[in-house]
């Protein structure tokens, strides 16, 4: 149950910060922290994906 709730969690905050790029990334709005986000979370999927492929 608390599984359930984290990923719901994650998923609303991945929502926020795709909402937030498209609107730095379109010119609306000036905002520092999408981008480099953004750019965190793909490094760390990266690294979960490869750790999970060596455990296969």
């Amino acid at each position: 149950m608390h599984a359930a709730v984290a990923a719901l969690g994650v998923l609303r905050g991945m929502v926020a910060v795709d909402r937030a790029n498209e609107q730095t990334l379109s010119g609306r709005r000036r905002r520092w922290w999408p981008v480099p986000l953004s750019a965190l979370v793909a490094v760390g999927l990266v690294l979960f994906f490869t750790a999970w492929l060596h455990q296969v």
